[in-house]
């Protein structure tokens, strides 16, 4: 069954092998349990900072002060507006 696998099991008690497998496969089940614990911390992280950044974005106090910052908003005239789409 395991040959030609290189791993070479001469003088090993099975019995000792058949209590070590529970321990082997406890171990590798909260190993994989653990990544997949931490990998939904950081869906649960990104999710929190797209909701901070729509909640910081679409602030309408922010979004006074950004524009305020930006400075007045230069009007286009109609005119100007068409010779630009004309050329």
């Amino acid at each position: 069954m395991l040959e030609g696998r290189g791993d070479n099991f001469d003088g090993v008690n099975t019995d000792r092998l058949k209590l070590e497998l529970p321990e082997e496969r406890h171990l590798r089940f909260f190993d994989w349990f653990g990544l997949v614990e931490k990998q939904l911390l950081e869906l649960k992280e990104k999710k929190y900072q797209v909701s901070l950044y729509g909640r910081v974005r679409y602030n309408s106090e922010n979004q006074k002060t950004m524009n305020a910052m930006r400075g007045p908003v230069k009007k286009i005239s109609r005119s100007s507006r068409l010779s630009k789409l004309n050329l």
